[in-house]
């Protein structure tokens, strides 16, 4: 690492898709050639609003010591296409919000006066990769990113800490969209230090205040409905029609994209079973 290098950020995203699950999309590029970008991974989960990015200090990685400064927010369709209403989220083939984590990397020195412009930058860049990763998930490759000049302020790192807080940052300046960060100061903390112990993604079930979107079935079979609401942690109540004999849903209650909590129950109105059994 240079003497350069101290005052360097890169920008790192991580999301999923309307098919595919978390992954990670960019990563900074000394971590992809060391084998080390999976240090990153894990920082999703949570819709809780934040006025603050988190920061994360990881003291472990052969790269040297990294800090990590980040949000966790939900995807808008206003991110995905400049024409799109800026007040609609962004939703996966289950018909769940979309979230990413975004942010940038330092090395060698921790951030403890945050210069939004940072962010912006940070955004810029992750905004753009996602959008290629939307178009076309299953030929998406990975984008290897590199560094640009931090306005923030930075202290050199003391070998031997690990951390995790809300940083610091100028007033807040009404950005639109990036205000709608989804996660909470603890909840950040506690999710970067799960990660710096190892945990991915997957396992990460601790969901503080998380309401769940109910996802369009209107029009799907019975068995599809069932298996979107199953997925979308949501149940299912049933009430049959006699006037139809189709395998299909024909109304549900609540309406596609209302926020409701997890478990909780839909309706939906099908056809009564014909004699055949169906």
């Amino acid at each position: 690492m240079t003497g350069q290098e101290l005052g360097r950020g890169w920008p790192f995203l991580i999301g999923r898709g309307r098919e595919l699950g978390y992954r990670l999309l960019m990563a900074p590029d000394f971590l992809v050639r060391s084998g080390e970008s999976d240090a990153l991974f894990g920082l999703v989960r949570g819709e809780d609003e934040t006025l603050r990015p988190q920061v994360a200090v990881l003291d472990e990685p052969q790269s040297g010591a990294l800090c990590a400064v980040f949000h966790v927010r939900g995807v808008w369709r206003a991110d995905l296409d400049d024409d799109a209403p800026g007040d609609a989220p962004a939703l996966d083939g289950s018909g769940r919000p979309l979230i990413l984590v975004f942010g940038f990397v330092g090395r060698g020195s921790a951030v403890t006066d945050l210069d939004e412009r940072d962010l912006d930058l940070a955004w810029e860049s992750a905004r753009a990769v996602y959008r290629r990763f939307h178009r076309d998930e299953l030929a998406f490759a990975g984008v290897s990113a590199t560094p640009f000049p931090l306005r923030s302020t930075i202290t050199p790192h003391a070998p031997g800490s690990v951390a995790a807080r809300s940083v610091a940052a100028e007033p807040p300046r009404t950005t639109g969209r990036r205000s709608r960060a989804l996660t909470s100061a603890a909840f950040g903390a506690l999710v970067m230090l799960l990660v710096l112990s190892g945990v991915t993604a997957g396992v990460i079930a601790a969901r503080r205040g998380q309401r769940v979107v109910v996802p369009a079935l209107t029009g799907r079979t019975l068995s599809e409905a069932q298996a979107h609401l199953r997925d979308a942690d949501l149940e299912s109540k049933l009430i049959r029609r006699s006037d139809c004999s189709d395998d299909l849903v024909h109304d549900q209650n609540p309406a596609n994209g209302a926020r409701v909590d997890p478990h909780s129950t839909v309706t939906l109105t099908v056809c009564a079973p014909t004699a055949s059994g169906r």
